[in-house]
């Protein structure tokens, strides 16, 4: 689904997106968003944003997925791009295993920046993309479920923007997740279609989030 019409009353969720350079977080975004690939490589500038709705079991929702380029962990900005998400998704690359350290580091920069109204850190997904490479070194099933469970990820896939494997299992597990969550905290960060407002000055915030985009915005695949 892509028009906004075509619900009458949604939630709508922040969704960060971050990883390390050359991991593919914008090809994973352009391919569930677009439902195309790129193989150019450009990097991204800053953060920019798509909107994807997604509805299961009759709710209704939209994500509006921030892309946040690979370089900002080090910048102050960060706590502004992270402001008013609902869930996160870190990308690390299947054939490149020293990525998942780097993911390790964006995951605790998220659980120390962002979290939910009960104060607890937000759900964070670890997508290990380019799952469609054959290479002699890569992630295996058994080194991500022991990397997840001591970090603190809710859960993990196995992805290919290129081929498009497991992208909409990723994002349904992150709605799934979400739903959980709305059924125990009942002030979570969602907004209604067609609003930008969610509560005290985030409004703000994302406004200046979306005039960063408007500004940095390069294009790029990862």
């Amino acid at each position: 689904m892509s028009s906004s019409e075509e619900f009458d009353s949604i939630d709508l969720y922040k969704i960060i997106v971050v990883g390390s350079y050359a991991t593919g977080k914008t090809s994973l975004i352009r391919r569930y968003c677009l439902g195309s690939f790129t193989p150019n490589y450009k990097i991204t500038i800053g953060v920019d944003f798509s909107n994807k709705q997604i509805e299961k079991d009759n709710y209704k929702a939209e994500f509006r997925i921030f892309d946040i380029a690979g370089h900002e962990r080090f910048s102050n900005l960060t706590r502004t791009f992270y402001k008013g998400a609902s869930a996160g998704i870190v990308v690390c690359d299947f054939v490149r295993p020293a990525t998942l350290q780097e993911a390790a580091k964006w995951k605790n920069d998220i659980d120390n920046k962002v979290f939910l109204p009960n104060k607890k850190p937000i759900p964070v997904l670890l997508a290990i993309n380019k799952c469609d490479l054959e290479e002699s070194t890569t992630i295996s099933d058994e080194v991500a479920k022991e990397f997840v469970q001591k970090n603190g990820f809710f859960d993990y896939k196995f992805t290919s923007a290129k081929e498009n494997i497991g992208i909409d299992k990723a994002f349904f597990s992150l709605l799934d997740k979400l739903i959980e969550i709305r059924e125990n905290v009942k002030e979570i960060r969602k907004i209604s279609k067609g609003a930008f407002k969610l509560s005290g000055d985030e409004s703000d915030e994302l406004e200046k989030e979306k005039s960063t985009k408007k500004k940095n915005h390069q294009g790029g695949c990862c």
